[in-house]
């Protein structure tokens, strides 16, 4: 069961990242939606290491308002112009 919750998590923060992943994968062969899912995890995956860690991208649902949102990091810019290139690619 906590594997369970543990995939399940992973596919949330996967389909918070890309939209096409909410709205459902429209492929004729499971085996290349296998292959989208994978490569989406390896971009998010990418984009962590380079300090983009898709914060931005909550609708706002999940957070508490009553916390204390952290600043920007120090290369915000950087990293946001990273992040509309790799959209910008993937889109």
């Amino acid at each position: 069961m906590s594997t369970r919750n543990t995939i399940e998590r992973c596919f949330g923060v996967l389909k918070n990242r890309f939209y096409a992943l909410r709205t459902g994968l429209r492929v004729r062969e499971m085996a290349f939606a296998g292959k989208l899912i994978i490569c989406a995890a390896i971009v998010h995956n990418l984009c962590v290491d380079s300090g983009d860690d898709g914060r931005d991208l909550d609708d706002g649902g999940n957070q508490d308002p009553d916390v204390p949102q952290d600043p920007p990091p120090e290369n915000f810019a950087q990293n946001e112009t990273r992040r509309q290139q790799l959209l910008r690619y993937f889109q």
